[in-house]
């Protein structure tokens, strides 16, 4: 009896081990754009902008995202930094301001996003110095003609692409990360 026992409890311990690793390990992103290298961000006013891939290492866990699915009809993308501020579009005028804010269900399509995975001349994926990145737009699932853009302030706002350029300046670098326990 003893050794049944024995035998069950190491089999909870390491089976308690497994998901406590599996806990400390999640898959964040980074998306840069890809005409001048700037990697979305949060700001310490919560506010999304652009930041240089040298700003990276002074605070890496801003940099990072959270793709979280949202049924069948997009994902939300949280910020490590704060992961209860989800990035957002504002209407602004005539505008559509990208930010981060907290989730609100009653404006719950305004926090949908869809990248858009956008073939070059030949693949998907582009070689850079720090290995293959995928390039894709960021755009709200019901209209992919508007997609994230980098303005010449920092800021992000949505914009009409021009699907017919090959190398557009609103393209995104997707890059996978592992950060265990960051969050």
């Amino acid at each position: 009896m003893n050794k049944i026992f024995i035998i069950s409890l190491l089999a909870c311990l390491g089976y308690g081990a497994s998901c406590q690793a599996q806990l400390n390990d999640y898959s964040t992103y980074q998306l840069a754009f890809r005409k001048g290298g700037k990697i979305i961000t949060i700001q310490p006013g919560l506010n999304a902008a652009t930041t240089s891939v040298a700003h990276e290492r002074a605070n890496q866990v801003s940099q990072q995202l959270i793709f979280k699915r949202h049924g069948d009809a997009g994902m939300l993308i949280a910020s490590v930094a704060a992961p209860h501020k989800f990035l957002k579009r504002v209407k602004e005028g005539d505008a559509d301001k990208v930010t981060f804010a907290a989730y609100d269900s009653n404006h719950s399509t305004d926090y949908l996003w869809i990248v858009h995975i956008v073939i070059g001349q030949t693949d998907p994926i582009v070689s850079t110095n720090q290995g293959g990145r995928m390039t894709g737009l960021l755009s709200a699932p019901d209209d992919a003609s508007r997609a994230a853009t980098l303005q010449a302030d920092g800021s992000i706002q949505m914009s009409i692409i021009d699907y017919s350029l090959v190398d557009d300046p609103h393209r995104l670098y997707v890059s996978k990360k592992t950060s265990p326990g960051d969050f």
